[in-house]
């Protein structure tokens, strides 16, 4: 089947977990999300999208975990995310998102786990997530988990330079 876009009528809607269903691809992030701005949780993990994370993510500004984990992910985090204040929980990982972490990911002060292996990322954390000498310091003093392919370059894929990451995956696909 696919994702029930009545859903997004619900408007009053704290938690949505719709996690591991076996819904047809849906090109693109599913646009009835955009109204549930008093959501506090999203889980869509493993639910075949196949396109951006929208700019529009940042209108919903009481998001405290984000999970899209294991989608079709393309393109950049959008630098909107950086709206997300509260978020606490951010897991992006096992997607095909590209470029570098936004700068504005720094507002996300109450960040504790942080997501990111498994895409396709490059450039560095270092001046992002990671500061203090060579950048082995968490930016974030609420950072608890910081995951990422940081095991240098290969020929097929890019890496992110990440001195602070708890966790540096490497690739399997």
């Amino acid at each position: 089947g696919t994702m029930p876009s009545e859903i997004g009528l619900l408007t009053k809607l704290d938690y949505l977990f719709m996690a591991d269903n076996d819904f047809e691809v849906h090109e693109g992030f599913p646009e009835w999300v955009r109204p549930l701005v008093k959501l506090r949780e999203l889980s869509l993990k493993q639910n075949a999208i196949l396109g951006e994370i929208p700019t529009w993510i940042g209108e919903l500004s009481k998001l405290r975990l984000l999970d899209i984990d294991y989608n079709r992910i393309t393109g950049q985090m959008p630098t909107e995310m950086g709206l997300l204040t509260e978020m606490r929980f951010l897991l992006l990982n096992r997607n095909w998102i590209s470029g570098t972490i936004p700068t504005e990911f720094q507002k996300m002060k109450r960040l504790e786990l942080l997501l990111l292996d498994d895409n396709h990322l490059n450039g560095t954390a270092i001046g992002t997530m990671c500061t203090g000498d060579g950048g082995t310091s968490l930016s974030l003093s609420s950072l608890k988990e910081f995951h990422s392919d940081c095991w240098g370059e290969s020929l097929n894929f890019h890496y992110l330079e990440c001195p602070c990451c708890t966790q540096c995956c490497t690739k399997k696909r």
